[in-house]
């Protein structure tokens, strides 16, 4: 294996986790709840497309529908 520069910060909605994941180029967010062992892609974005806080405040805006999709597709 070798070693990344890939870093994660974790925030919490409810009963969901939410990783926000940052590489050199790009942020991703992924979508899971706390006792499951299924994450799932929210969206990604080059960094060069906008700040960290602008990433979050898209994140934050659709959280309730991934949310949604989550649970009828796992929880349910």
């Amino acid at each position: 294996m070798k070693q990344t520069t890939i870093t994660t910060t974790t925030y919490e909605h409810g009963e969901f986790l939410v990783d926000i994941v940052t590489t050199n180029d790009s942020r991703e967010a992924w979508l899971y709840r706390k006792d499951y062992g299924v994450k799932s892609l929210m969206f990604g974005a080059y960094i060069s497309l906008n700040t960290l806080e602008e990433f979050l405040e898209t994140v934050e805006e659709n959280l309730d529908e991934y949310e949604k999709n989550y649970d009828a597709e796992y929880a349910e």
